[in-house]
């Protein structure tokens, strides 16, 4: 949902515009006939209420360039999908659209082993860090310890008290992005 989103400035629309540049090469890139992946277009989103109807026409008329149009009420769209009612009109974007998250998950996973990077499905309880030699120490909930150069925390909300032992004051608020880099 890079063109559809409101804004047209700040770090969200440049995130969003990188995202709408590299999506389809990833999607090229982890595709296999095991996991097969495909970027479905176009992306579309049908006005709850009169007031929403109007800013999508105008945001349609503004993002025209971008492939952006407006559907008039009840109007069809040709993909090639079900297409439910919509009585105020939507609005279709021809570059935006989504991506199957399982099988996306299937083709990362499928990609991590291929490069061989060990995954490890367990709950991080705790991260502490060792001095000697430079690395981390991760607490899992099963009871096992392992020692790290490197970790990535993908935990959203659960970051803040994963770093907060660390000694790291950093305020994690939900907003899309969001990276920070810890270093021992």
């Amino acid at each position: 949902m890079g063109n559809v989103y409101k804004r047209q400035s700040g770090r969200a629309w440049r995130l969003r515009q990188k995202s709408m540049e590299l999506w389809p090469h990833w999607v090229k890139n982890l595709n296999s006939k095991d996991s097969p992946l495909t970027l479905k277009t176009p992306l579309v989103q049908i006005a709850s209420s009169l007031k929403e109807a109007i800013k999508m026409q105008k945001l349609a008329r503004e993002r025209k360039h971008l492939g952006l149009s407006f559907l008039a009420p009840n109007q069809q769209s040709d993909c090639d999908r079900p297409w439910p009612k919509n009585i105020y009109g939507s609005l279709i974007s021809k570059q935006d659209g989504f991506i199957d998250p399982v099988m996306l998950q299937k083709s990362l996973r499928a990609e991590l082993t291929k490069q061989n990077v060990e995954q490890i499905n367990e709950e991080l309880v705790s991260l502490e860090r060792s001095y000697a030699p430079k690395r981390w120490k991760l607490y899992l909930k099963n009871g096992k310890t392992l020692r790290c150069n490197q970790v990535i925390i993908c935990a959203s909300t659960g970051t803040q008290k994963l770093i907060d032992p660390l000694g790291f004051k950093y305020e994690f608020s939900s907003i899309l992005g969001q990276a920070i880099e810890l270093e021992i």
